[in-house]
């Protein structure tokens, strides 16, 4: 299909088609094009002539560059398809992971056009077992499509992220919200994904997971890299509870809209509304007290011993989630309150307490590393340490 065709108005879709599970993404792609939209897909030279002929209806453009060294696989970086979408001709755009299945009327579109002007719109799918389900459940933890106004792609820098890898979803909503920038979550069940395994490697999920928080918060990011020598509590859990912070960041940024017609859409009790979030993915957001966290809540049902231990990792969550929200910010009131005095700390709790005093004595604030200090909760020899640093460098 030439290029030419899709310098016209209307909304493109961008997305880049994986050369395996064809006949879910052919079943995807047709829900969009059936719904009015355009559809090109990026892909390197060698993908291309195996996937044209099952997609007849997509223009296929070769990528200029492969992440397979970053991502084990050949994908394709974001930054291309934004590259691409912003020298489109339409004024709305989208991108969608390909094995989306929109299940909507002839109206969706005419909606996107509207509620994406000057915004970005959003969404998470619902996991089914088989596309004709009745049932299913959102997806908590990230993102599967996005519709803007071409305006907001010039909020984007170049990074790494790829369609297909981990963490993209993350950075394309964080990079406008940190701008100032409008983002709206369709919180309708209108895309939907039949359940797979994950196709990436705890390494790969780590590896843009960092890139990830040296792209919303680098001095952050640097602060807490050495945690990678603790040994129960590494980096990478450091970057989970940067993970839960940014989709609670990410949230509670948004404003919430519906697309909801009689007879398309399945009724909202079918599913687990994405509000959902709050007792599955992080309950201790949901404003109930320590002890009632460890009894279960959602998924989370262990009693006895195990109960303690979740106790633990839920506090410890909450409190480095916060951590990272605060610093961003440089809400050092926030910052200090969230440390307790009067708990003992494990070596990575140590660790986070020691380098956000290395950050305030590296920035010279010297009064609010004092305030800080107060707060830590163990007379022991780092106690002793961080003092007499401390009062060396503001002797000097």
């Amino acid at each position: 299909m030439p290029a030419e065709a899709y310098k016209t108005p209307g909304i493109v879709i961008a997305t880049s088609i994986a050369p395996n599970n064809i006949g879910a993404q052919q079943a995807a792609v047709a829900s969009w094009t059936d719904l009015g939209f355009r559809v090109v897909s990026l892909n390197i030279a060698e993908e291309i002539p195996r996937l044209a002929g099952h997609f007849p209806d997509v223009m296929f453009i070769r990528a200029a560059r492969s992440a397979e060294y970053l991502a084990g696989r050949p994908l394709v970086f974001i930054n291309e398809l934004i590259d691409y979408l912003k020298g489109c001709g339409s004024k709305i755009c989208g991108i969608v992971n390909s094995d989306i299945h929109f299940r909507a009327d002839q109206g969706f579109a005419a909606f996107l056009m509207e509620q994406a002007r000057d915004s970005l719109v959003f969404g998470a799918r619902v996991d089914v077992d088989a596309l004709d389900s009745a049932k299913g459940e959102f997806y908590v933890y990230g993102f599967d499509y996005f519709f803007f106004d071409i305006s907001v792609l010039d909020c984007y820098p170049s990074e790494d992220f790829c369609i297909g890898a981990p963490w993209w979803d993350y950075w394309m909503l964080s990079t406008p919200i940190l701008q100032g920038k409008l983002l709206k979550e369709l919180v309708s069940p209108i895309a939907f994904h039949v359940k797979h395994e994950f196709n990436y490697s705890p390494d790969h999920w780590y590896g843009f997971a960092k890139k990830l928080l040296k792209h919303v918060n680098k001095e952050l990011y640097d602060a807490i890299a050495p945690l990678q020598a603790a040994n129960e509590h590494p980096l990478y859990s450091a970057i989970n509870y940067v993970g839960s912070a940014g989709l609670k960041f990410i949230i509670e940024h948004s404003s919430k809209i519906k697309y909801e017609k009689p007879g398309i859409n399945l009724s909202m009790e079918n599913f687990k509304c994405r509000e959902h979030y709050k007792t599955v993915a992080f309950p201790y957001y949901d404003g109930k007290d320590q002890a009632e966290e460890a009894k279960g809540n959602g998924d989370d049902n262990e009693t006895g011993p195990a109960a303690g231990d979740l106790l633990k990792r839920k506090s410890y969550y909450k409190n480095a989630c916060k951590l990272f929200l605060d610093i961003c910010k440089e809400d050092w009131d926030s910052i200090i309150l969230s440390f307790n005095e009067t708990a003992k700390y494990d070596q990575a709790e140590k660790l986070f307490f020691i380098r956000c005093m290395g950050y305030l004595i590296s920035k010279k604030d010297y009064t609010t590393a004092m305030r800080l200090l107060e707060r830590y909760p163990e007379k022991d020899e780092i106690g002793i340490q961080l003092r007499n640093a401390l009062m060396t460098v503001i002797s000097n």
